[in-house]
C-alpha cells in the first residue's frame, strides 16, 4: 500500500499523555490497539497498560545517534566500499507530578510502611511497550506514536517550585513488536480513531 500524501496532524495539545506495558521480550508481538489512548483508566487495565500521566510541555524529545561506518579497503589505503550500522533511536520524556505507581515502574522502591516510599535505586531491568499521544474526543485524527519495546537507561527526579515533582526519562528504543525477527520495528505512528481513544463507535463511522 502506498504511503498517502496527505499531512498528517503530528501538533499534540498542551499536555499529552504517556502509556506504558510492561513486555518480556522483542518477541511480544504488539496488537494494533494493545495501548488505548483512553481518559478512562479502565479500557488499558485488561491489556496490562498503564497511564504514566501528563508530559510537560515540551517535555518530550527524540535523540538519534548514527551509527559507526566500517571502510573496506585495499593495500593501498584506497577506499572499495562503506557500510553504515544502524542509527540509535532515544526518547526523552518529562512525566508531571509522577505518582507513587509511576515511581514503581523505574525505580526500585519498597512501599511497604504505610506513608513512605523508600527508593532503593533508580534504575529498573524491565522493558516496557511505550505510546505517546493526546486523548480525548478532540483528538480524533491526531497522530499518537507508540514504541514496541525500551529500556529504561535513566529516570530521574527533578524538583521545581512551580511544577513540584518531575520524573525525567530516558529510553532506549529497540526493535520489537513481533515473533518473527524480520517483522519488529522500532516505532509505529498511529493515526487515532474514537476506537483507538477509548470511545463510543456507535453510528461514528470510525
Amino acid at each position: 500500500m502506498s504511503l498517502a500524501t496527505t499531512v498528517p496532524n503530528t501538533s499534540w495539545a498542551h499536555h499529552a499523555h504517556a502509556f506504558v506495558k510492561e513486555v518480556s521480550g522483542p518477541e511480544v508481538a504488539l496488537a494494533a490497539d494493545a495501548i488505548i489512548f483512553a481518559e478512562d483508566n479502565a479500557a488499558n487495565a485488561s491489556n496490562g497498560v498503564y497511564d504514566l500521566g501528563y508530559i510537560a510541555e515540551d517535555g518530550f524529545s527524540v535523540e538519534t545517534e548514527d551509527g559507526d561506518t566500517l571502510d573496506l579497503r585495499d593495500i593501498n589505503g584506497e577506499l572499495l566500499d562503506s557500510l553504515s550500522k544502524a542509527a540509535s533511536l532515544t526518547l526523552n520524556i518529562t512525566l508531571l507530578k509522577p505518582s507513587e505507581a509511576t515511581r514503581g515502574k523505574f525505580w526500585d522502591v519498597d512501599d511497604t510502611t504505610t506513608g513512605h516510599i523508600r527508593v532503593k535505586e533508580l534504575l529498573t531491568t524491565k522493558h516496557y511497550a511505550v505510546g505517546f499521544g493526546n486523548i480525548g474526543e478532540g483528538a480524533i485524527g491526531s497522530e499518537a506514536v507508540i514504541a514496541p519495546y525500551v529500556s529504561v537507561t535513566g529516570a530521574h527526579p527533578v524538583y521545581a517550585a512551580d511544577t513540584g515533582w518531575t520524573v525525567e526519562l530516558t529510553l532506549r528504543v529497540l526493535k520489537g513488536g513481533a515473533s518473527s525477527a524480520s517483522s519488529r520495528f522500532l516505532v509505529d505512528f498511529v493515526k487515532l480513531t474514537r476506537a483507538l481513544l477509548g470511545l463510543s463507535t456507535s453510528g461514528s463511522g470510525q
